[in-house]
């Protein structure tokens, strides 16, 4: 099941992106990580109601409304 992610999510999503490049000792690895983490801010500055991201949740989370 694909779910909506709010612009919290979003942000959330990139300040974990961003903790694992800081913890990261591979260089590749960690640019990797901060690529993700622009990509969720990205997401998070636009966000709005009719372009929110849509992961999958196999346990078939839903976020309330």
């Amino acid at each position: 099941m694909y779910v909506d992610l709010s612009a919290e999510e979003c942000r959330d999503r990139a300040r974990d992106c961003f903790a694992l490049a800081v913890a990261e000792d591979d260089e590749r690895r960690r640019e990797q990580h901060l690529r993700d983490g622009e990509m969720w801010m990205s997401r998070w500055r636009f966000w709005t109601p009719a372009n929110a991201p849509a992961v999958y949740s196999p346990q078939g989370r839903t976020r309330a409304a």
